[in-house]
């Protein structure tokens, strides 16, 4: 009976993580759709304004302001 306690509370524990990753997913998501729209020259500025490194693709720049805000939040 302990066990199957302890079983219930680790997958419980689980099932909540999980959905914590999903939310925190659909967050960055909604975030780097939102960089997206902006041009390479405005990503950089706001880079600079963080002072993070401005250099690599778009991409890199967008997934650099996604870390960066996670760091924010936590």
């Amino acid at each position: 009976l302990e066990e199957e306690r302890e079983l219930e509370a680790e997958l419980a524990a689980e099932a909540e993580a999980m959905a914590e990753a999903e939310v925190q997913a659909a967050e960055d998501e909604h975030i780097a759709a939102k960089l997206e729209e902006q041009t390479v020259e405005q990503l950089r500025r706001e880079l600079r304004r963080r002072e993070l490194s401005t250099s690599g693709r778009k991409s890199e720049l967008i997934e650099r302001l996604v870390e960066d805000e996670h760091e924010r939040e936590g």
